[in-house]
């Protein structure tokens, strides 16, 4: 009976044994499982903050790149606005250095100055009606022809030349302000007192610059304008005060013409327009006829 005792005894404390390892193998295979586990954990945190770290760092980078980048389209938009305010200024030194061309050029005409040659009269079948024959030439300060001469036949014994005249303001001429400081006209037409004004014969073409003034080149646009809206001086009163004109009208100058002889007709710098005797009509040559 001892022995048996001591049998069971000996088997349940191998059976406790055996129970104590399983259990301890379990706790131990339990905490290796736990410890890898949070290793793990450790790790997988330890990368996302480094990643996080790195799109911090990456973020701060890119605001710094578009900072950089809104500085430069700030600096191209200033280069922007200087490089159009420079073609803007450039623009008005162009068009002042054609306004001083311009006015160079007008400053050098202080007057203009024609010839009425009257090269012949006759009279009708009727022996009434008068025809006059005269040759029209304009001159440079020279005295050569700015323009072939031209020869027109006007009805009558009296022969009108007909003109626009603009005046400036008396205080642009004592100032000698360079574009207006004298007078300016365009010639119309030449007529004779036997005909109606509008059947004359026209001189300097409407809207366009007198071949007087002409300075050789093209055309500026201050020159464009200056001519194309001469006739609107005359009819707008608000746009001729703008510009600086006192007057601007038509005006004509008349002789009894005799034949054989040369009128001189003349546009002072503040005057208007005058015709006089010269003296013989000359030929194409110079001799008198």
């Amino acid at each position: 009976m001892k022995l048996l005792e001591a049998v069971r005894t000996i088997l349940a404390s191998l059976v406790s044994l055996a129970l104590l390892a399983v259990l301890g193998g379990g706790l131990y295979f339990g905490y290796t499982l736990y410890e890898r586990s949070r290793h793990a954990q450790e790790e997988v945190q330890k990368k996302l903050a480094e990643k996080e770290s790195e799109v911090a760092r990456l973020t701060v980078e890119l605001q710094a790149k578009q900072a950089d980048l809104a500085q430069k389209e700030t600096q191209i938009a200033q280069l922007s606005s200087d490089l159009q305010s420079a073609r803007e200024e450039l623009q008005k030194k162009e068009k002042e250095i054609q306004r001083l061309n311009t006015a160079i050029q007008l400053l050098k005409v202080d007057r203009r100055v024609a010839f009425l040659d009257v090269l012949s009269q006759e009279k009708d079948e009727t022996g009434q009606l008068v025809k006059t024959t005269v040759r029209f030439v304009e001159v440079d300060d020279d005295g050569h022809p700015v323009e072939p001469p031209r020869t027109f036949t006007v009805l009558g014994d009296k022969v009108y030349v007909d003109a626009l005249v603009v005046k400036f303001a008396d205080h642009f001429v004592e100032q000698g302000d360079p574009l207006r400081a004298a007078s300016l006209c365009l010639f119309q037409r030449i007529f004779g007192n036997s005909q109606a004004p509008d059947n004359g014969v026209r001189i300097d073409r409407e809207n366009d610059q007198p071949a007087v003034y002409r300075t050789g080149q093209v055309k500026s646009d201050f020159e464009r304008e200056l001519w194309a809206q001469f006739w609107e001086f005359a009819k707008n009163e608000a746009k001729a005060r703008e510009a600086g004109i006192r007057a601007a009208h038509g005006e004509a100058v008349y002789i009894q013409a005799a034949p054989g002889t040369r009128y001189r007709l003349s546009l002072r710098a503040s005057d208007g327009l005058s015709i006089v005797p010269e003296g013989p009509v000359p030929d194409l040559s110079g001799k008198t006829l």
